[in-house]
């Protein structure tokens, strides 16, 4: 049995290996696990993930489960963050707001260009959706950081 499963991990390593479904460099989800591919051996593959632990996962994984690559054709990636308005706010001065945030954010690339949506009603309360593209993986928490919560005072 263990012979079996370092063999699988073997011949998965091969295919990893000819096929490039993973680089070193990319950022990968995998189960619950995200961080960059570090190393690619025949048997296993490396990821360090965003708290520098270095976890080791059989290829076979990457073989039989599906896996997200987030940067192996496009390193662009969208982040979509939900802004509670007032229910008496002017949707189309909020819209405005947002766009504007989006637009002065340095971390924000402007192709694809942000979209704004009002998307729910809850409890009297407008829920919008601006939706903002980052050059790379890394730069998806700073940007969340980067434009300023509804609750700032900004909204109507």
């Amino acid at each position: 049995m263990a012979c079996r499963r370092i063999f699988a991990n073997f011949i998965s390593g091969l295919i990893i290996l000819f096929e490039k479904p993973i680089r070193i460099g990319d950022t990968v989800t995998i189960r619950d696990l995200t961080g960059s591919i570090t190393k690619i051996n025949t048997r296993a593959t490396t990821i360090s993930d965003w708290d520098r632990k270095e976890i080791i996962v059989p290829n076979k994984a990457f073989i039989t489960e599906q896996f997200i690559n987030w940067s192996l054709s496009d390193s662009v990636t969208r982040v979509v963050l939900t802004v509670p308005a007032p229910s008496d706010a002017n949707s189309e001065e909020v819209t405005q707001i947002l766009y504007t945030a989006a637009e002065r954010c340095s971390l924000v690339i402007s192709t694809p260009e942000p979209e704004v949506f009002l998307v729910d009603l809850q409890q009297g309360i407008q829920i919008f959706e601006l939706r903002i593209y980052a050059a790379e993986m890394g730069h998806r928490m700073p940007l969340r950081h980067e434009i300023p919560p509804a609750d700032s005072g900004g909204l109507p």
